[in-house]
């Protein structure tokens, strides 16, 4: 998210407008910290605000499945005018919506609602988008959903500030390690015969070689 000469937000949005890179998968984010380490999240993609139609057709056409299957995913946002707005573009493609305003309170009901996706604002009151991610990684069942982070690609500075603190808060109980990312990219290799990431047991926790 934090890059020496512009947000990264602003780089992924430049990209997802009229860059060659425009519908590659985007299956990782870090948060550089003011100790100098990173929280690192395994992600599906990342959706702008306001709402695209499009790109939200083309993120959500990997969940087909056959009738009467439905498709059912959890919109974790504070903003009921935004969760209003993606229940209303979901629903014009066949796809059910569970609307959460808080992300604890999402994460209590995964098991009541079973969603195929979720779709997380990043910046939410008390309990940030962030912190809603490594939660799920802590929850076996769960930690393979695919998740779409929806923002604003221009986040203020003062939102910046905010999942600063929030990844410094994850660093400091043991979250957002390295290696955990890394096992969340290794499903996005296209056979184990063509390439391989070094094998985690292998790596130390700066994710060096040793």
């Amino acid at each position: 998210l934090v890059l020496p000469d512009q947000p990264g937000l602003v780089v992924l949005g430049r990209m997802r407008d009229d860059g060659l890179s425009g519908s590659a998968p985007v299956v990782g984010m870090s948060m550089q910290t003011q100790a100098g380490s990173a929280a690192s999240f395994s992600i599906t993609d990342v959706l702008c605000k306001p709402i695209r139609t499009a790109e939200i057709v083309s993120a959500m056409a990997r969940f087909r499945w056959p009738e009467p299957r439905r498709t059912r995913i959890m919109v974790i946002d504070d903003d009921p005018l935004a969760l209003e707005l993606i229940k209303t573009t979901l629903a014009g493609i066949n796809i059910d919506t569970v609307c959460m305003r808080e992300g604890r309170a999402a994460l209590r009901d995964l098991g009541l609602h079973r969603p195929d996706g979720i779709v997380l604002d990043l910046t939410m009151p008390e309990f940030d988008g962030l912190e809603v991610l490594d939660a799920l990684r802590q929850m076996p069942e769960w930690r393979h959903v695919p998740v779409y982070l929806w923002t604003s690609m221009q986040l203020t500075d003062a939102q910046y500030c905010t999942l600063a603190r929030s990844a410094d808060a994850i660093l400091s109980k043991g979250g957002g390690a390295f290696a955990t990312m890394l096992a969340g990219l290794q499903q996005w290799l296209p056979s184990p015969s063509v390439t391989a990431l070094t094998p985690l047991t292998s790596l130390t926790t700066d994710g060096k070689q040793p």
